[in-house]
């Protein structure tokens, strides 16, 4: 394969699950515990949210217009809170679409980020509702990151973003 020589180097901090070239294998990731978001482990993979019973956070690394993209899914749904957060100088951009359940019939609702820097799901009205909710989120420049997702949540909806 191009790129890949026969040499066998040791792998170490962000490298761990890295292809010597630097790009990640594909894969899937369980997160089912409070996580430092890393790119060698966790940069375009899916990055499941499967912890329940507890409120669970997921530390974003520093944004620095890397184009890194994570893709967060609900795994479990977590009534006690599956948390996105950035590190303290950065922000976060863009929208989150929910499926507002509780509307006859049932509404999408936009929340936009209001350049917070923390998305909470608590399983109900902030989202997170549904295991396949989705939140793509992209490193897009120094201190920023862009979000989109799609979740599903009911009761008097909220935004999750803080």
């Amino acid at each position: 394969m191009p790129g890949l020589n026969s040499t066998t180097t040791p792998i170490t901090g962000d490298q761990v699950g890295a292809f010597p070239d630097g790009l990640n294998s594909p894969g899937v990731v369980s997160l089912d515990g409070s996580t430092t978001i890393s790119k060698g482990m966790h940069k375009d993979r899916i990055l499941t949210l499967d912890g329940a019973g507890a409120e669970y956070t997921q530390t974003l690394p520093d944004a620095s217009g890397s184009g890194d993209v994570y893709n967060f899914i609900v795994g479990a749904v977590n009534t006690s809170n599956h948390i996105i957060t950035t590190q303290t100088a950065d922000a976060l951009y863009g929208t989150i679409y929910a499926n507002a359940t509780g509307d006859t019939p049932d509404l999408g609702q936009p929340w936009p980020a209001g350049a917070g820097d923390t998305m909470t799901f608590n399983g109900t009205t902030t989202g997170g509702q549904a295991i396949g909710d989705k939140v793509q989120v992209i490193d897009m420049a120094k201190n920023k990151w862009m979000v989109i997702g799609f979740t599903t949540s009911s009761g008097a909806e909220a935004t999750p973003f803080s």
